[in-house]
Formats: C-alpha cells, structure tokens, sequence
C-alpha cells in the first residue's frame, strides 16, 4: 500500500476516534495513548488489520509509562473494548480482537506481565562495592582539580551528586519522589549524626555524613552557593546545576557518572515499552537495601513504615522461592521469635 493507502487509513481512522470521543469521552487518555502507539509503531497504514501480536505489544509498550498497576491495565482494555465495539457497529472487522481481549485469560496474563516487568534484577554485591570505589576514587582524585570547562565542572558535581544518592538509598531505600525531597537539615553541625524519616531516626555513617559535607562544601568553594538547613539537599545541589529536579534527572546524572567511570554493566538496556529501558535504574541502590534489610531479618512493618511502600512493593523483588540452605539460621530465626512472643512465659 502506498502513502495514500496510509493517510487514507490513518486519517479515517482518527476521524472513527474523534466521532467516539464524543459519544464517550471517559476513556480519551487510553485511547489516545493506543493511537500514540500505532504512530510510533508505524502500524497507522494497517490499522484496519491488526493482529493478536499488534494487541499484546500495545500493553508491553504502555508497562510503566501508561500501565503501572492492575486497575490501570484493566481501564486500558476497557478503552480497547469500547473502541473495538464501536468499529464492530461501524462494520470494520474488529470482532475476533474483541472476543481476544474479552476473556478472562487475556487479563491474567496481561497481569502477570505487568508484576515481571515491575520486578528488576538485584545487583550483584562484589559490582556495588565496585561502583562505589570507583565513585570514590573519582572524586578523591578530583575534588581540588581546577577544571578550565564549565561543563568538565558540572559533570563532576554530577557525579558527587549520584554518589550520595546511591549512598544514601543504601540507607534510606526510599522511591525516587520521596528520596528528592529528603532534608538532612544542618547536617554540618557536629551533633548531627542521623536523619530522621517518618518519624524513624536513621544513623548516618560517618562516610556518609562526611560526604555529604564536602560536596555542600565544594558548591560553595566553585559555585559561591550556601547551603540552608531547611534546604531539600538534592534540590539545592541540581539547583546549582540550573536543573529542575526530578526522577529523570536522577537517572541521567547516573548515566553520566557510568559513562565516566566507564562503569559497562551499568549502562545495559533490554527493551522496553516506548524505549529501551536501564536494566539498573536509579532505585537499584534502593531495591539492593530493602532486599539486605529483609535478609537481616529487619521487621517487614518497620520497613514500610520508614519507605512509605506497601507490603507488596516491598516484596516485589524479593525472591520467596529461593531455597534456604542454612537450616540452622531458619531455625534460630524461628524460635527467637517465638520466644520473644507475648504469650511464651504462659505456655
């Protein structure tokens, strides 16, 4: 088929969309979001053709952008439904892609997606503690250099600012939108030796508290900026940097400090919804603590309250089929427990 067969397609199309709209506008983001798909898929010239494959890569492509839990996937196919409906009483032939999202199984499975594409991987301790080595050793190296470029400058603030928030997660495992907004208020005083995070007081390593310091002190030697202690740290240092802060810039302060430190198994991508995605995002550091909490036996209520997660996030990487070698640990585990019971002194 040729341009025109494609502009034919795609615009009548669009026109069938935009009439539906009208009739039921509930659904417009879904349905906007399956023609973003069709564009960016090139699929606009087949669009009275579609197959089962064009369906299941649609929710694929929605995972974590659009789709991010079970009630959200569950609109999504009822815009679907609605849509295919519609072109079903307009006599386009939609009615075996209708039956196909329309049984029980589809959503199951589609379900099922969703919770794998939620689960990353943990990474491996030996790579962490060479992450941070060399993140360490990059700025040992580096923090009394005089660089002549102000983008040199910049990419090195960047990466002490990745640093403390890898750190910091290994403390603190916090989601990226609370982590940004964390205070560690007059950190510089020398009493100051935790912070506090609904209403759980967490001891600062001494590293740590020393790290935060030097790069509050390096701002101001190169940028003649102040810190405050009522300042949020990660808005005053992307501040400096002229930069709105947010998840994604998080994210591509991390790709910078791999791409410098030349850090390879950092930079790995498996494909994704609507791009490529990190196989490490910035929460790996976040997800590796919670992890090694929960391993330490830490009280599965504590960690929620001080993550502000639910008990099923919280366990959403954690792998409840691994097999347990050390019997004797599981046993010893168990039996503290029952001891330390409020009934065990009357049995």
């Amino acid at each position: 088929m040729g341009n025109k067969g494609f502009y034919e397609n795609g615009e009548r199309f669009r026109n069938l969309v935009e009439e539906l709209l009208k009739e039921s506008p509930q659904y417009k983001n879904e349905i906007t979001n399956f023609l973003n798909y069709l564009r960016d898929r090139m699929l606009e010239d087949k669009v009275f053709n579609l197959n089962i494959n064009h369906i299941d890569n649609y929710f694929v492509y929605s995972y974590d952008t659009k789709i991010g839990s079970v009630p959200t996937l569950t609109t999504h196919i009822s815009a679907l439904k609605l849509l295919f409906d519609y072109l079903i009483r307009n006599e386009f032939d939609f009615k075996s892609l209708y039956a196909y999202i329309s049984t029980a199984g589809y959503k199951e499975k589609l379900s099922e997606q969703l919770e794998k594409s939620f689960k990353k991987p943990v990474i491996d301790t030996t790579l962490l503690n060479s992450i941070l080595y060399k993140m360490d050793s990059h700025i040992l190296n580096n923090i009394s250099k005089k660089y002549k470029g102000v983008n040199d400058k910049k990419r090195f603030l960047e990466i002490m600012i990745a640093r403390l928030y890898a750190k910091l997660s290994l403390i603190i495992p916090l989601k990226p939108s609370e982590m940004l907004e964390l205070k560690v208020y007059n950190i510089e005083d020398s009493g100051t030796r935790t912070i506090n995070h609904n209403g759980i007081d967490i001891k600062l390593p001494n590293n740590i508290r020393n790290e935060i310091i030097e790069t509050i002190n390096y701002v101001k030697r190169e940028y003649n900026k102040i810190y405050s202690e009522n300042d949020k740290l990660f808005y005053f240092l992307y501040g400096v940097l002229d930069k709105s802060t947010s998840p994604s810039i998080v994210s591509d302060s991390f790709i910078k400090t791999y791409t410098e430190l030349k850090i390879t198994e950092m930079l790995k991508q498996r494909p994704g919804g609507k791009r490529d995605k990190y196989i490490y995002p910035p929460e790996t550091y976040k997800i590796k603590a919670i992890i090694s909490m929960l391993n330490s036996g830490t009280n599965i209520v504590y960690l929620k309250k001080l993550t502000g997660l639910d008990v099923k996030a919280l366990l959403s990487n954690y792998d409840l089929e691994k097999e347990l070698n050390n019997n004797e640990l599981v046993s010893i585990n168990i039996n503290n427990g029952i001891v330390n019971s409020e009934y065990y002194t009357y049995l």
